[in-house]
Formats: structure tokens, sequence, C-alpha cells
């Protein structure tokens, strides 16, 4: 265990900004009803998470219904919308969504059963998504309360959130239907070659190689491969580039929802303090009574260190503009790393404010960056040849291989806040939740040399993609299945290495008094 050095002990005057007085004249702004977040969620989901925080679970649910509703009612006008111009109706998007909600009603009327159980299933998973996206996301909004209290805070912003969902879907499927849509306008307009020569006759079997009949086929397909590619070349821009322009307008849809979920649940709220003893920080010893030049009774530990003026003054990087912003992240990054324990004497559990996310988001482009430079370097590891060469790879595969890096990072960050929160729980009595957060928020410097691991791995793998051609012969096991079990391997022990130092910090953490 790291020792704590009473000589680094904050002093009183040295303490992080207070948030309180801010979150107290936030508890006083004027409460909107439910139905304001299907209205303005979407544009201010921190302002109307605030204003909704006295919102009920049950009306909470009601708008997540209601919304869910609307955005069915949004899949099937688009579904019409799009479907019309491959009927030719073009504009009668009313007309072309009834026939496809009568398909629908008759196939409900052939196999009544069937259709019930597939609208039940899609209806059940999408609940449970919601379920599952609000328990992952909470300890992004944690507070020094119950774990129930976190997921229950969590479940009403992300069920608020389901209108900004629905809008989603609008905006990305006007985005995607427009663009197919003028895609089948072109076509129409523009026969391919096929549509206009017909089939090319091919020579007789067992016509000869040299005989006129192959010849003239030959001819025949150098005329064609030109008509093709001079089909191609006449596209416009967007049609030549549709699957690129529908894969960006979607990666941009779902960073807009999930954008709005962290904010909404990010987004301060009134919470009821629980009182508790005073504790010693070093074992949990109640030190009701104890004089501030003593001990604790239990383990020798100075009681200043747990009850005096200068404990729990924060973190080093919320005391950046004291510090200096490289100073106090090149502290707070070391902290993590060689001192966790420590850093965790130095967080705040009643008082927490928003610094860590801030510090955890500020790691995240260079962990889009690596993700999106991995692909390449994979590409030329396993191929030997210029990726460069290859646009459809570096504008494709890189962007979206970037953007669930990132994905997979905050996953990874909020799976082990929750692990080590539920490990802690029971020896320190209360729900760490808000404290693991913080720790494995400033552990992201680790973050980044992770994702950076996972690369260089990757990149060797593929470079040994002979060596386990070969194992894979004689172990009779695919050569592609031993080459990822082989790079989760040597990953999954980084991944521990990461939740054993949010462990630590979270020892330090778990008898905080402030």
């Amino acid at each position: 265990m790291d020792t704590i050095d009473p000589s680094e002990q904050g002093q009183p005057g040295a303490t992080a900004p207070d948030p309180t007085s801010a979150l107290q004249a936030r508890g006083r702004d004027k409460h909107w009803p439910a139905i304001a977040a299907p209205l303005v969620g979407w544009l201010l989901p921190a302002t109307t998470a605030r204003r909704t925080a006295h919102v009920t679970l049950s009306r909470a649910y009601a708008v997540h219904w209601l919304a869910g509703l609307v955005g069915v009612g949004v899949v099937l006008v688009l579904a019409g919308w799009i479907e019309a111009s491959d009927r030719g109706r073009h504009w009668d998007t009313l007309a072309t969504t009834v026939d496809l909600l009568e398909e629908g009603i008759d196939e409900l009327v052939r196999a009544p059963m069937l259709s019930t159980v597939v609208v039940l299933a899609t209806a059940v998973s999408i609940e449970a998504g919601f379920v599952a996206l609000a328990l992952l996301v909470a300890p992004w909004g944690a507070r020094d309360e119950s774990i129930r209290a976190s997921v229950s805070s969590a479940l009403r912003r992300t069920w608020q959130q389901t209108s900004h969902l629905a809008l989603v879907i609008l905006m990305a499927g006007l985005w995607v239907g427009t663009l197919v849509r003028a895609d089948r306008a072109w076509r129409q307009e523009n026969p391919t070659p096929y549509q206009l020569h017909g089939k090319v006759p091919q020579p007789a079997p067992g016509e000869p190689a040299d005989s006129q009949a192959w010849e003239d086929y030959r001819a025949t397909q150098r005329i064609r491969a030109a008509q093709w590619d001079a089909y191609y070349q006449r596209r416009p821009w967007y049609i030549r580039h549709l699957d690129i322009a529908i894969g960006y307008g979607c990666l941009v849809a779902v960073a807009w929802f999930l954008w709005g979920v962290f904010r909404s649940l990010g987004a301060d709220r009134p919470t009821t303090p629980i009182g508790r003893p005073p504790r010693c920080e070093a074992c949990g010893y109640n030190l009701t009574g104890a004089v501030m030049d003593g001990r604790c009774p239990e383990c020798g530990e100075p009681v200043v260190l747990s009850l005096g003026p200068g404990v729990r003054p924060g973190t080093a990087w919320q005391r950046r503009r004291e510090l200096g912003r490289w100073r106090a992240w090149s502290r707070c990054t070391h902290d993590s790393i060689a001192r966790p324990t420590w850093l965790g004497r130095q967080i705040r559990l009643s008082t927490i404010g928003t610094d860590h996310r801030r510090f955890l988001i500020l790691h995240l482009p260079g962990v889009f960056l690596i993700g999106a430079i991995a692909v390449p370097l994979c590409y030329f590891a396993a191929e030997h040849r210029d990726p460069f060469t290859e646009p459809a790879l570096l504008w494709q595969v890189c962007p979206f291989a970037g953007y669930f890096a990132v994905v997979l990072t905050i996953a990874l960050v909020l799976v082990t806040a929750w692990g080590t929160a539920l490990t802690w729980r029971g020896t320190s009595g209360r729900a760490l939740l808000v404290g693991t957060m913080q720790i494995v928020s400033y552990l992201s410097a680790l973050l980044v040399s992770g994702v950076l691991f996972a690369a260089m791995t990757a990149m060797l793998i593929f470079a040994l993609h002979d060596v386990f051609e070969e194992l894979g012969k004689a172990s009779r096991i695919d050569s592609v299945v031993l080459a990822f079990l082989a790079w989760l391997a040597l990953n999954l022990i980084w991944i521990a290495g990461y939740m054993f130092l949010a462990g630590r910090g979270a020892a330090g953490a778990r008898f905080a008094n402030r």
C-alpha cells in the first residue's frame, strides 16, 4: 500500500474549488415539466436535466414511451419516403407509408403468433438496451449516495433523452434517404451499360481460344469495361462516395445522441447529504470524540490527517489554475500510476465538480488518433504494401476505427468504475461510484498508453500471420482465432493492471470524510 507523506498534505488554504454554492444556486432553478425533455432536451441536455431533476421515474418512463412511439412513427414515415422513390411515387410518401402499414398488418394476420413474438422481442430488446445504457453510464453522474439513487438518476435522465434519439433517427434518416433517393434517381436517368446493350454473347463451349468468336468476345469485354469506367466516372461525387457519406452521417448522429446522454448524466442535481460519523482515513475507525492532536486508537494514524482542515484538498488537476496546467497534469498522471492510494486520499466524495471528467475528455483525441493510425500500420504489417495507395482504407476504415477506440475506451472506464466500486462496497460500507469514477478518469494517461499498446500488439500479430498459419495447421484451430486470442491475452494483462491501480485508488478514497 502507498504511504501517505504528511509533508505533502494540503494546507487549509490550498483546497480545490468548492462547487457546493453553485449546486445550491442551480437547485433553485425553476422546475420544468416532464414534457420539456422532448422539446428542448436534444438542444440543452444539461439544463433540461437540472430543471427536470424533480420528475419521478414513472413520468420519465412515460416520456420515454411517448418518445418511443414518436420514433416508431418517424421510422415508418422515413421508410415510406425512401420506398416511394423506388416505387416511382417520389413525393407520395403518405400513400407509400400506408401501403407499408397495410403490408405489415397483412403479415400480422397471416402469422399472428410469429409477428407478435417479433414485435415483443423487439420492444423488450429496446427497453433492455436503454436500461443497460443507463446502468453503464451511471458512474458518470454518480454522487455520494446509494447505488440505487445513482442508478435511478441515470434511468430518469436516459429515459428523458429518448426524444433526442427520435430526433437523431429523423436527421440520420433524412440524410441517408436523401442520398439513397438521389442515387436511385441518377441510376434511372443514366442506365447502366448492361441495360443499354444487354447481355454479351459468349463463345460456345469447346470453341478454340484463337477463334474469331473468342476475339470478338474479348473485344466486346474491353469495350464494356471502358463503358463501365466512363459510367462510374460520370456519377456525382455524393453518389461515388455514397457509403462513406452514409457512414459519416451515422457516426455524427450517434455521437450527437451520446453527447446528449453524457451531458444530461453529468449535470448537477440536488442530493441529500448522508450523515456519517468521522472515520480514520487509513483504517475506517470511528473517530467520534477524538482530539485533533491525537492518534487513531486502531492504527495509530494522526487524527489531523483524517479530520484536519487540510485533508482532501482535491487533486492537482483541480488546482491547475494555481499550479499551471502542465504541472497539474504531470503530477496527477504520476500520482495515479505511481501512488494511486495517495491520489485516492486527495479526492473528495461530497463536492466533486466536473474536473475529473474534463481530464478524461482531454485524452480522448489521442485515443482517436491512435485508433485511426493503427489501421494503416496493421495493413502495412500484414500486406507489406503502402497503405496510402488505398484511399478507401484511409477515408472509410480509419475514422471508424478511431471512433470505436474512443467508445470502447469510455466503456472500459465506466465498467472499471463499476467493478471497483462493487469490490470495495463491502469493506467501506458505502457506494464508491463517485470516487471510483474520479480515480479511473485520472488514469487517462495510462488509458492512452494502453490503446497504443493494443495497436502495437495488433501490428505484431499481423506481422506474424505466417507463424499463426503454421500454428493453426498444427493445432487444427483457425489461425484467425489463434491470432485474436494471442492479442487478447496480451491486452488482458494490461487491463488487469489498469483495474488494479483503480482498486488501489479506491482504497484511499473509501473512508473519505469530505
